[in-house]
């Protein structure tokens, strides 16, 4: 059985039979050929005009009843292709309750009313409602924090509209009227810091090292699990058994996520594992010498 073509659009110039040049493609929507008339009998003046007709055929036809969720799922095409898979997926799911609740409103329909009445339901929904592993958590309503962040995606869907598509007409008129709440002043003492540390016994010197540095440097578990070797730069011990000159460099980050450089000062634990043989020629954190890391669960680590 033959492969089947892989289809494309082919845009390309052909001559009528009236002698007039004409663009033709595919549409990959429908599977049929269109075409656009030119408009001229000279073939250099129809290629002038080929990447006009190319630029109009390629611009986003809207439906005919622009929609909320239309809105999201142009947003989410494009960032899919942006970002990376666990970055996509947390888009996804802030923008999921929006299009439950609003998809089927136009633009212009939301409103200030429209967004306050979308918080308020928000708010009378429950967290891990189906959860088998959250039944502790189940009364837990949504947190001002969550509601805060699925309105600012959809104020950034509708103004990705006008900038990427050129359609300010679909620019949100509402004010986001949720705090972020109060900030969160929870710390790990010194002994719990020990007692997780104590659960790495042996062969699970990563966890031990992944840990460290994490406490050591406050960075997100992506820069740590990504750190490499040539961002480490290793002190000297001194003859108070003491450190200095160690630093960490995570690098620039993404977007608003900084990764700036960390001194490690005083920290022997930590620099007596970085200082240890390398199991691994580029990355810091290894699983028995490969990067493909378990689940960092700490009720497997008993």
């Amino acid at each position: 059985m033959a492969r089947p073509r892989k289809l494309t659009e082919e845009f390309r110039l052909r001559r009528r039979r009236d002698g007039i040049w004409e663009v033709v493609w595919l549409n990959l929507e429908t599977r049929k050929p269109k075409r656009k008339s030119a408009g001229e009998r000279d073939r250099k003046l129809a290629e002038a005009r080929f990447p006009q007709i190319l630029a109009d055929a390629k611009l986003m036809k809207p439906p005919a009843n622009e929609t909320v969720g239309w809105i999201i799922d142009t947003y989410l095409s494009d960032k899919e292709r942006e970002k990376s898979p666990s970055q996509f997926a947390t888009i996804r799911a802030q923008l999921r309750p929006v299009k439950e609740h609003l998809g089927a409103l136009r633009p212009d329909q939301i409103l200030q009313p429209i967004v306050d009445g979308y918080v308020d339901w928000r708010r009378s929904q429950v967290r891990w409602k189906d959860h088998p592993k959250m039944k502790a958590k189940a009364e837990k309503t949504i947190s001002d924090s969550t509601i805060k962040a699925e309105l600012t995606k959809l104020r950034a869907a509708m103004n990705h509209m006008g900038s990427e598509y050129g359609r300010k007409d679909l620019a949100p008129l509402f004010k986001i009227k949720v705090s972020d709440g109060l900030p969160r002043e929870d710390y790990l003492t010194r002994a719990e810091v020990q007692r997780m540390l104590d659960c790495c016994g042996e062969g699970r010197e990563h966890i031990e090292l992944f840990l460290l540095v994490s406490v050591a440097t406050a960075a997100r578990k992506k820069a740590v699990l990504d750190l490499r070797w040539s961002q480490v730069h290793i002190g000297a011990l001194t003859a108070s058994d003491d450190v200095e000159g160690t630093w960490i460099n995570f690098g620039p980050g993404e977007g608003k996520k900084r990764r700036p450089r960390i001194p490690i000062p005083s920290n022997m634990r930590l620099w007596t594992l970085l200082t240890m043989p390398r199991k691994h020629p580029t990355h810091v954190i290894t699983y028995r010498g490969k990067l493909n890391w378990p689940p960092f669960r700490p009720d497997t680590w008993a």
